[in-house]
């Protein structure tokens, strides 16, 4: 049994299987390049990924506000209870913003090599 099958049974009897896994092992990183056992190289894009998790929420951001302003503009009497809900939404989708922030650091930083 090579290494990389020895690692892949022990991800196999320890690791809860809740989806299939690539048959892959990686050994080291260097930048946002990813080193099997083997030697082949893969490129780690899953930061990226993540990093767009800050876009959608920028475009559900814009979304929101204008949305918001075209119901204050049709009935100017709710505009407090519209601004409320508004900037709720808008916390929300910032929290959503740096989660994908806070992901996209760990997976450069902590886990990319």
């Amino acid at each position: 049994m090579t290494k990389m099958q020895e690692y892949m049974q022990k991800g196999e009897d320890y690791i809860l299987k809740t989806y299939n896994r690539y048959p892959v092992v990686f050994e080291k990183g260097d930048g946002v390049c990813l080193y099997d056992m083997d030697g082949k190289r893969y490129l780690d894009f899953a930061a990226g990924i993540a990093v767009c998790a800050g876009l959608g929420t920028g475009i559900g951001e814009g979304i929101c506000a204008s949305k918001a302003v075209e119901a204050i503009g049709r009935n100017p009497e709710a505009e407090g209870k519209i601004r409320t809900t508004m900037i709720l939404g808008i916390a929300l989708t910032e929290t959503v913003a740096i989660y994908g922030l806070l992901i996209s650091f760990l997976l450069l930083f902590v886990y990319g090599g």
